[in-house]
């Protein structure tokens, strides 16, 4: 029986979001912690057939998505899709309103100085820069965290509802990557009202040994947490009494942001004419 071209259509469709789906999944394989995979790996992960990954490898390649290694002939991220994740940061604002900030936190108090968002259950940072101080701590952007540890991203999950908090932790144990991780979700809930209370958060040794880090919200206009402001530098040169005067920094820095990223919404109002206050 001969198909209708509606029913053929409708397949076609299927098909093409399928392959779509499949394809972005692979991009989403690779990670800091796995920069570059090979087809037997990809095909392992995706729970996919080998012939179907090494085909869509190929074409995200041959769009400048994918790039392979000519000698391992694995696969590593290419450069559009960091160019084409760059404009993200650019188009919403944040790089323009938060990159003066995080130079000077990184040339005059030498603090490795970072900005994310919350996506899914990861803080992602969008921005990374490397203290001009003699000690890196390097995060490169595009790079997933985890939000329980970091103060990055104790800070973004502050912004949240106790409710939604709940389901992006999940039931626990969360992930133990030191002898300071808190690994109960209603441990890192409660840790979160004090977030809540000072304004920013601290990470001890929580998600990297010998790394002190602070984190404070990021707000938009409406006063929604959009993004977080993070800062990161060796627990064993940080006494305990220098602790609260970083995190007013963070704090400021933050405060700044928020402030620039509402001046230019005002901005962007008043030149189509219709100017809103600020709350």
């Amino acid at each position: 029986m001969k198909q209708s071209p509606s029913i053929r259509d409708a397949g076609k469709k299927l098909n093409e979001n399928q392959t779509l789906a499949r394809a972005v999944a692979i991009l989403q394989a690779f990670s800091h912690d796995t920069p570059d995979l090979g087809v037997r790996q990809l095909s392992r992960i995706l729970k996919l057939n080998k012939s179907t990954v090494h085909r869509l490898a190929q074409s995200l390649a041959h769009h400048g998505f994918l790039e392979q290694d000519s000698t391992t002939m694995r696969y590593r991220i290419g450069l559009n899709a960091f160019e084409i994740g760059s404009r993200y940061v650019s188009a919403s604002g944040l790089e323009e309103a938060a990159m003066p900030v995080l130079q000077r936190l990184s040339r005059e108090h030498q603090l490795n100085a970072y900005l994310g968002v919350l996506r899914e259950r990861s803080a992602i940072y969008l921005i990374a820069l490397q203290s001009t101080g003699p000690i890196v701590i390097r995060i490169d952007p595009g790079s997933r965290q985890h939000l329980h540890s970091t103060a990055l991203g104790k800070a973004l999950l502050a912004g949240q509802p106790n409710w939604r908090i709940e389901a992006i932790l999940g039931p626990g144990p969360l992930p133990k990557l030191t002898p300071a991780t808190l690994e109960s979700p209603a441990d890192v809930i409660l840790q979160l009202e004090e977030v809540r209370r000072q304004g920013y958060a601290v990470s001890y040794e929580e998600n990297r040994p010998g790394v002190l880090a602070i984190g404070a919200p990021v707000a938009d206009w409406s006063g929604r947490t959009l993004a977080a402001i993070g800062i990161a530098c060796p627990s064993y040169l940080t006494p305990d009494d220098r602790i609260l005067p970083l995190a007013r920094l963070v704090v400021e820095a933050a405060d700044q942001v928020s402030k620039a990223l509402a001046a230019k919404r005002t901005v962007g109002n008043a030149s189509t004419g219709t100017v809103q206050e600020q709350p």
